[in-house]
């Protein structure tokens, strides 16, 4: 899915790649490569390099060696990638109207770059918008395996997994300091921010 962004006049030289953050998030301004160089470890997948570099700055590097151990992973054996980071609150409104999602706006992580989802190619179902766990018949053993491995790199680079919870194992986000769910916790902190690009304070970021 093609989310949407509002553009403007960057007022940062650290853009989204020219764009501004979505409007009605508290997102601050993503990272633009010097050249093809980001200032975190890229993953090979410029798709998922440019989502991770709309993240939150302190948890880019987390998701970037999320990413790359499961590409390393012979067990895994699948080309996963980003496929969603930052979102708007028209996308989402669109979503929640679609029936794909229940969360507020404002509890999704996808308002505050916290949050992302991921795909696994040639696996079925494969779609990003998947609300079932991984005890769904329509999902084979092989895959439960897979998505199980994933999930627990994901963990072990303090991320949460949405299928920890058996609701979307597509998802995943952080949770700062790993307390209060959902994302409200970062739209309260949107006067404390960190740089001039506009993102809020973590109070518990990855080591």
């Amino acid at each position: 899915m093609a989310y949407e962004l509002e553009v403007t006049t960057p007022t940062s030289e650290k853009t989204q790649l020219g764009q501004a953050p979505p409007v009605g998030s508290v997102a601050g301004y993503g990272e633009d490569p010097v050249g093809s160089v980001y200032s975190f470890t890229a993953t090979g997948h410029d798709i998922t390099d440019r989502h991770i570099a709309r993240l939150h700055p302190k948890i880019r590097e987390s998701v970037s060696t999320f990413i790359r151990g499961c590409l390393s992973d012979n067990a895994i054996q699948k080309t996963i990638y980003i496929n969603e980071s930052v979102r708007s609150a028209s996308a989402h409104d669109a979503l929640t109207k679609a029936g794909k999602t229940t969360t507020e706006y404002k509890e999704s992580h996808h308002s505050t770059g916290t949050g992302f989802k991921i795909i696994l190619p040639g696996t079925s179902p494969d779609f990003e918008y998947m609300t079932t766990s991984l005890t769904d018949p329509t999902i084979s053993t092989g895959n439960q395996t897979i998505w199980g491995l994933i999930g627990a790199k994901a963990i072990t680079n303090s991320l949460y997994w949405g299928g920890t919870d058996g609701w979307n194992y597509t998802h995943f986000e952080f949770r700062d300091c790993s307390t209060h769910p959902g994302a409200l916790k970062y739209h309260i902190r949107n006067n404390e921010y960190i740089d001039a690009d506009g993102w809020f304070k973590l109070y518990c970021p990855p080591a």
